[in-house]
């Protein structure tokens, strides 16, 4: 059949319009490209090429979407009042849209821009307005975001109680949407306020918490901001060795990021530190190297200005250029709406009788199909939130594996050894640790409170409590570390023990080694996990012995708090002890659907006491998924066995 004169039309119209569509989302993407890989100004010049294709083709959202991506490059470049432009003119498209989330976008862009123009006053106005629209769509990451921003104008106002509570709010959502990175920058600005009013224990508790988090992500920006703040207080607190420590950490990371602001209050805390220390040939150098930083940014920063005035210059040159046009097209367009009106009148009554009965005709079919739509549209959104939450704590449970000790350094410091460690969900509460450190070895098999991502955070504190006991402060009894820990979680937590107050904490056994007069020694202290230790003797009554621990966590609990008690047992060749977390014991399984239960789980030690090591730990494996069957599994299990 042969295509019409019109027909042949409208598919090359269509072609045409296809083309330019696919032209400016190439332009778009080398634009991109070019922004992100230290070319901005090449981006830019891609990014304006694409925007105006997307003019020519007519798509609002699209055109909307590059007008953003052109106020945020202009904005990052510091041509802020270009990137004001922009932004002006995304928003009415977002408006005429109904696009909620798309306006409270670039509403919260306007805020940025008049932030850093120095309005704070219209700033926050711009702030607010994204806020009350972020609520109504219940956007939890966005109300974050939003809180944030308000706290921060009020942080620099010096309104720092207004700035507190509006960070804690928004630390709240931040909770609630579970993106860890948000958490730690508001846990950061809390720590700065509350440094700001000389609140220096609800300081070093947010900082401690954004600390561990940063090391959750592998965050190198936030790790060296964070220990810089922990190298303040220590020194403030004349632990000097600790804040050298954390110095250290902090400028090695600053220089590789090459950070002047923050190299600057790096070098001025080692002065400092170097002042403490009656070390004033180093204060010298350290604040010598404070000040050429301050030269170079202040440099910089005149630079700035400068291109500041002259980009203001052009930019209301180009406003007042732009207002006189707009008012020849308001003109332009009242007679052009004159006369589409009269048009649009003498149809619209024919319309309105097709379309009732068409309406009634399509009403009950619509409603089953839009429906249906709803719900499959439902079924892909849900399926792809569990998947992106599913792959971030993927990712963070790798970084939980990669700060507990690998089999290799585990196996180096005890041979014969295994360890079973089975979370319940991807991220785990419990977690072991090791360390060799003057002369002795250390073991620690702790179970934190919860699971998951939130026994995970714990559990990287404990961690760290651990280290810097044995390792920074030196303390070799295992009965003064568990106090030390105890104290450290304490405060962390700011836990007082009051009534309804949240009880975190660890249960924990820690073995300290030690080699005697040809003899393996080992000192125990345990919060609530005993020592198993199994001799190899063909007597059943005589081969296993328990170290009963503290009946207390590792911090505040209902009881009295007593200090934790100290065992020393020498070990004979070929015995084996054990420490684990209670999960194996407490899984629910096997015929009856009941408890595992000590007694079973002591039953099968004694009975594999000549097995070797690697192959317990298959039978353990083996017996706990058994047991568990098609249950689900109720806790993080975690078994160490280690051979003398």
């Amino acid at each position: 059949m042969a295509v019409t004169h019109d027909s042949a039309n409208h598919v090359s119209d269509f072609l045409s319009r296809r083309l330019l569509y696919l032209k400016s989302m190439a332009l778009g993407g080398v634009g991109y490209i070019n922004y992100v890989t230290d070319n901005p100004t090449k981006g830019l010049e891609y990014m304006l090429k694409s925007a105006k294709i997307t003019e020519v083709i007519g798509s609002k959202s699209d055109l909307a979407q590059a007008y953003n991506d052109l106020g945020y490059m202009y904005m990052e470049q510091g041509d802020l009042y270009s990137g004001l432009q922009y932004y002006n003119k995304a928003l009415p498209i977002r408006k005429e849209l109904k696009d909620e989330d798309g306006i409270s976008t670039v509403l919260n862009n306007l805020g940025q821009v008049y932030q850093q123009l120095g309005d704070s006053n219209r700033a926050l106005q711009y702030y607010m307005e994204a806020l009350q629209m972020r609520r109504k769509i219940k956007d939890l990451r966005g109300i974050a975001n939003s809180l944030n921003n308000i706290a921060t104008i009020h942080s620099r106002a010096g309104r720092l109680d207004s700035a507190i509570k509006y960070y804690r709010e928004g630390l709240g959502y931040a909770k609630l949407s579970k993106v860890i990175g948000q958490q730690a920058n508001i846990m950061d600005n809390l720590s700065s306020c509350f440094g700001r009013i000389h609140q220096y224990d609800s300081a070093y508790y947010y900082v401690h918490l954004s600390l561990a988090s940063y090391r959750l992500m592998n965050d190198k920006e936030g790790l060296a901001y964070a220990m810089g703040f922990l190298a303040r207080f220590f020194i403030q607190e004349k632990k000097l060795d600790s804040a050298k420590i954390y110095l250290d950490s902090a400028m090695v990371k600053a220089k590789q990021l090459r950070y002047k602001s923050l190299i600057q209050d790096l070098a001025f805390y080692y002065s400092k530190l170097d002042e403490e220390k009656k070390d004033y040939k180093g204060a010298y150098e350290m604040y010598v190297l404070y000040k050429d930083m301050t030269d170079s940014i202040n440099t910089k920063k005149v630079e700035k200005e400068a291109i500041h005035t002259q980009l203001k210059y052009e930019f209301e040159k180009r406003e007042l250029e732009q207002k006189e046009e707009q008012k020849q097209e308001q003109i332009t367009h009242k007679e052009e709406t004159k006369r589409q009106h009269i048009i649009i009148w003498s149809v619209t009554t024919g319309l309105i009788l097709l379309a009732i009965f068409l309406f009634i005709l399509a009403t009950r079919f619509r409603i089953i199909r839009e429906q249906k739509k709803v719900i499959e549209e439902q079924k892909i959104i849900v399926e792809e939130k569990n998947k992106d939450l599913t792959d971030s704590i993927q990712y963070a449970s790798r970084i939980q594996q990669t700060i507990l000790p690998s089999i290799e350094h585990f196996n180096s410091l005890f041979p014969d050894s295994f360890v079973l460690w089975k979370p319940k969900d991807i991220v785990s509460g419990d977690f072991y640790w090791i360390a060799s450190h003057k002369g002795y070895k250390f073991l620690v098999a702790a179970d934190c409170t919860g699971h998951g991502v939130p026994g995970a955070l714990m559990s990287m504190i404990g961690a760290e409590l651990f280290n810097e006991a044995i390792i920074l402060k030196g303390l070799v009894t295992p009965a003064e570390i568990l106090n030390e820990v105890r104290s450290g979680i304490i405060s962390a937590l700011k836990q007082r023990g009051d009534l309804g107050e949240q009880k975190d904490g660890m249960d924990a056994a820690l073995c300290v080694f030690e080699k005697a007069e040809g003899r393996q020694t080992i000192e125990f202290a345990g919060a609530n996990n005993p020592l198993w230790i199994v001799r190899q003797a063909p007597a059943a009554d005589i081969c296993f012995t328990e170290i009963v621990p503290n009946k207390q966590p590792i911090g505040i609990h209902g009881g009295k708090i007593e200090p934790f008690t100290e065992h020393g047992i020498v070990l004979e060749k070929g015995d084996i002890i054990y420490i684990f977390s209670d999960g194996f014991a407490d899984q629910f399984g096997g015929p009856k659907g009941k408890k595992f239960k000590y007694n079973q789980l002591r039953d099968i030690v004694i009975g594999m006491r000549n097995t070797p090591m690697a192959e317990q730990r298959k039978i353990l494996e083996r017996t706990f998924e058994e047991w568990k069957g098609s249950l689900e599994q109720l806790d993080d299990v975690l078994i160490i066995g280690v051979r003398v």
